[in-house]
């Protein structure tokens, strides 16, 4: 498996992937399953990506990011306590915000996400100003025609 993904237009998401995916050319066959929710939809993905793990997909599939970065004596060291109130990269996975460093640099460059703080030597975000960019999120759901 290469990718797995969700689209409310698979056909566009197909064609855009045929276009500039660096992966394209190893395609041998697209499967397009119909879900009848968003929800039921990310559930099934984030399954696939955790039990496939397949090659290009990032989010949710980090083991196989790290087990590359480093080895695995490095991998069973335990994650910084943090104080009271601050988040870590693991944290907010855990809270579903499961996305590359690299999404998070630009969008924190961009002013688009809270900054972090160096604690201990390791990014440290305010679990405040997570929830507020979560709380301003919601704001930006697109609706689907029939959803309610």
């Amino acid at each position: 498996m290469l990718y797995v993904g969700i689209s409310g237009d698979a056909i566009r998401r197909q064609r855009s992937h045929l276009k500039k995916a660096a992966w394209a050319a190893a395609l041998y066959e697209i499967v397009i399953e119909p879900f009848a929710t968003r929800e039921e939809a990310i559930e099934a993905e984030k399954i696939a990506i955790e039990s496939e793990h397949p090659k290009f997909n990032v989010a949710n599939n980090y083991h196989r990011f790290l087990k590359k970065a480093f080895n695995e004596t490095e991998l069973e060291k335990e994650e910084p306590q943090l104080p009271d109130g601050w988040l870590s990269y693991e944290d907010l996975r855990r809270l579903g915000i499961s996305l590359s460093r690299r999404w998070f640099k630009r969008q924190i460059a961009a002013g688009k996400f809270p900054a972090p703080v160096k604690i201990d030597g390791c990014d440290a975000f305010s679990d405040k100003e997570i929830d507020e960019w979560m709380e301003a999120r919601k704001n930006d759901r697109v609706q689907y025609k029939g959803a309610k």
